[in-house]
């Protein structure tokens, strides 16, 4: 794997001066906001890890917000588990992140 370059690296300095900006009366975030507290956001989550540790926490009743690009992906593992919520997204395309 080669090292990023400094223009990516210029790229994802700009990554960390976005505000974010979160309403969390917003209604789509309505379940998280009536859950027992126990709520957790993980990012790259249709496979590998990221797919064990969402069932994981969704097994012992945490909320998860489970993010990645492949949706069809993210949609089936929802479905199998009523705690899971999919929010489709690739972190690195900030074009297509609408908060």
């Amino acid at each position: 794997m080669k090292a990023p370059t400094e223009e990516q690296i210029g790229e994802m300095n700009k990554i960390e001066q976005i505000p974010f900006d979160l309403n969390l009366n917003d209604p789509i975030l309505h379940e998280f906001n009536s859950c027992s507290g126990k709520v957790i956001w993980i990012t790259g989550g249709s496979s590998g890890i990221g797919k064990a540790l969402a069932y994981k926490f969704a097994n012992e009743g945490w909320q998860v917000a489970l993010s990645a690009r492949r949706e069809e992906l993210l949609n089936e593992i929802s479905k199998s588990n009523n705690n899971i919520h999919s929010f489709p997204l690739d972190v690195l395309n900030l074009s297509l992140i609408h908060i």
